[in-house]
């Protein structure tokens, strides 16, 4: 049997396998998606910057199209064309509802499952590539498939305008095709590599936060084919490509738009009052070495909504966040009291302050519900005590950082690396995901939205937990064998 490109594809009993976890998943995700009752987040208003760019919007009675309402769901649309680009954000994930809209003409009611479908095309699509070009990793990467794609908190997204769904099938195929990379003996072929730059563009132009995260996998996939073959095309490809994500997403939602110049004063009032400054020993210095008047001192614990008719610190627009690395080292504190805040604030790994169901129809969607979060890994995350929560996060982003070290060992072989190393790879990516994650969040929006600003955080962590059943299994195994 031979791929597209024209390699053999070897298949094995284990590819088997692999192949049946994918078709049940499929299956599953389109029941808890595409079939009623529903189940999609509420949307928080933030849909409006997606309704602006392709005129689809909510359509609940008795609530505005332009207007938040956190408290349910609804599982229609209007199409009306009202395209609104004093407020429309260009993103990737455009391409879904504007594609839903083809079929229809202003004036028209949707359903979210005709935006959905797009979405579950992408991922879909996106897993049969990537399962063709993954060899002997077919079976794992398709068990983070199924652990992943399982899991209600991420799934909900698919019924929703926000972005998030673009950041997390993103995501999981820029590390999965990073897993193939770093474990895989031969040289990556065209299908390969092109999906891997399809989904570190499609990342980088999702959402803002994480346009850096796909420039730095950029550059390390460079750094890893240099080791490994040293094939320079490549590399520059990678690099190129990173360089040019750093500033797509900006290209896109120039920041001289109101819109942008609104965000980020937003984002730095909640990052430097809100999160960073209330952790200060010493407060005044920390706002002289920001370089931000004394006169702020009062408005530090505030956030960008805190106080109605009054923007804490006008000036904190016009302060870099490369200020807050020297004020890491000067006063520690203000690094490592938002990181543990944000931890603990990703969890529950999904916004609980968002709606999921209809009121219409609660009774039926609560049992669905009640059943799609007893199977998803998220809901036994979240349920862990604080301390082993933390703790165990800890351990694996360490875990993660030791791992990749001792894959720098093993760049140079170009058999690939041994089964007993490849989960390294695994944990070493997952725990990248979720460090960049946190990091991201609290320091580019504070304690606001947590969950969802960080939402690649818990897509780390299935790697992590993946990589860590994977390498126990591989030393059952190991330990069988030799009995």
């Amino acid at each position: 049997m031979k791929s597209i490109f024209g390699r053999p594809l070897l298949w094995s009993r284990a590819d088997s396998v692999a192949l049946l976890i994918f078709g049940l998943v499929v299956a599953y995700v389109a029941w808890q998606v595409l079939l009623l009752p529903f189940i999609g987040y509420a949307n928080s208003y933030d849909f409006l910057r997606q309704s602006s760019c392709t005129g689809l919007w909510q359509f609940i009675d008795g609530v505005d199209k332009t207007h938040g309402n956190y408290l349910f769901p609804s599982r229609f649309l209007q199409f009306d064309g009202d395209i609104r680009s004093d407020v429309c954000m260009r993103s990737a994930d455009n391409v879904f509802p504007w594609l839903a809209t083809l079929f229809h003409e202003p004036g028209e009611i949707l359903s979210f499952w005709q935006v959905a479908i797009w979405k579950l095309g992408f991922l879909c699509i996106g897993t049969v590539l990537l399962l063709m070009y993954a060899g002997r990793l077919r079976l794992p990467l398709c068990v983070i498939f199924a652990v992943l794609f399982t899991d209600w908190a991420y799934l909900a997204y698919a019924n929703t305008l926000y972005m998030e769904f673009s950041v997390v099938v993103a995501t999981f195929l820029a590390l999965s095709t990073g897993v193939c990379l770093l474990v895989l003996g031969e040289r990556p072929g065209h299908g390969l590599l092109g999906l891997s730059v399809f989904a570190l563009v499609w990342l980088g132009m999702s959402k803002q936060q994480y346009a850096p995260m796909a420039a730095m996998l950029s550059w390390l996939f460079a750094l890893v084919v240099w080791l490994r073959w040293r094939i320079g095309q490549v590399v520059l490809l990678y690099v190129g490509l990173g360089g040019g994500l750093l500033f797509a997403f900006s290209l896109m939602n120039p920041s001289s738009t109101e819109l942008m110049r609104t965000i980020d004063q937003a984002n730095k009032t909640n990052t430097f009052f809100g999160a960073v400054l209330p952790a200060a020993a010493d407060k005044p210095a920390a706002l002289r070495l920001l370089g931000l008047p004394d006169e702020c001192l009062a408005d530090i614990g505030s956030s960008w909504l805190s106080k109605e008719g009054h923007r804490p610190c006008p000036a904190v627009a016009q302060v870099s966040r490369m200020k807050l690395l020297a004020l890491f080292v000067s006063q520690p504190r203000t690094l490592l009291v938002p990181m543990y805040r944000i931890t603990l604030g990703a969890k529950p790994l999904y916004p609980d302050y968002l709606g999921v169901i209809e009121p219409g129809d609660a009774e039926a969607a609560q049992g669905k519900l009640e059943l799609v979060r007893t199977m998803s890994l998220s809901t036994w995350l979240s349920g862990l005590p604080p301390r082993l929560y933390v703790g165990l996060t800890c351990l694996g982003l360490l875990g993660g950082g030791l791992a990749f070290l001792i894959l720098l060992r093993s760049f140079r072989d170009r058999d690939g690396i041994s089964a007993g190393k490849a989960p390294l790879a695994v944990l070493s990516l997952g725990a990248f995901a979720s460090l960049y994650a946190l990091f991201s969040s609290v320091f580019g929006d504070g304690y606001i939205e947590m969950s969802k600003h960080a939402v690649i955080f818990g897509v780390g962590l299935t790697f992590q937990v993946v990589a860590a059943a994977w390498w126990f299994w591989l030393m059952a195994s190991g330990w069988t064998w030799r009995a």
